[in-house]
């Protein structure tokens, strides 16, 4: 039997990103994946920049201001596009 010493630990990643798990239909994920390659970016930066979108379109139809700005959120995710 392992002991918990003797487990990896979850490697870290450079640029601050976190696990999220999300269950996704099939199909899309396939779409995804195509995209990705298509246009040469990675899965997540796509879905980032989904999430991003979704979320100030959120807070401006309910008044409320993101802690972030919109112009915030385009730099952030120009900024992962270009690490590559």
């Amino acid at each position: 039997m392992k002991s918990m010493t003797d487990s990896k630990a979850p490697r870290a990643r450079t640029d601050g990103r976190r696990t999220l798990l999300v269950y996704m239909d099939a199909a899309l994920i396939k779409e995804l994946k195509k995209a990705a390659l298509d246009h040469e970016r990675n899965v997540y930066e796509i879905v980032e920049e989904a999430a991003r979108d979704w979320l100030y379109r959120a807070a401006g139809k309910k008044g409320a201001a993101l802690s972030t700005s919109k112009t915030s959120l385009q730099r952030q995710t120009k900024a992962t596009r270009s690490v590559k």
